[in-house]
């Protein structure tokens, strides 16, 4: 069974292609019962765009249910950092250890993100596809 990860939010904006969700995002402790009292507890307002809605289902101000699975969550995030920590260690290591050379071997594996993030670019709408939120 695949685990879902759901946030309620409101429709803020309608775009004939997407749907512009905010969500609350709170701390761990805004839950908590003295959190009114208390610096520590934080909440913030993200918006999320919805690509595959229909967008004439909804009207600004409906309350919805944001959902993403955790597999898809978990390939976001390892695409976003896992994959280039990657490429940044591999190459930092592997040209450190032919050359000797710390400032090669950081200029090399930063310059080797270019090809990566030229690659995302261009592969952008399959990402947004794959990689988006869904509306329950």
């Amino acid at each position: 069974m695949d685990n879902k990860i759901r946030h309620p939010g409101i429709v803020k904006a309608i775009n004939k292609n997407s749907i512009k969700v905010s969500i609350v995002q709170t701390s761990a402790c805004a839950s908590c019962k003295v959190s009114g009292k208390c610096n520590i507890s934080e909440q913030k307002i993200k918006y999320v765009d919805i690509y595959n809605a229909n967008p004439q289902k909804y009207n600004i101000g409906d309350c919805v249910i944001v959902v993403i699975s955790e597999k898809t969550a978990i390939k976001a995030v390892m695409t976003a950092f896992g994959v280039p920590l990657a490429i940044l260690l591999i190459i930092i290591f592997f040209v450190f250890a032919l050359t000797n050379n710390e400032l090669l071997a950081a200029l090399l594996s930063l310059a080797a993100l270019i090809p990566y993030y030229t690659t995302l670019f261009l592969m952008k709408n399959k990402l947004r596809e794959d990689l988006s939120f869904r509306i329950e």
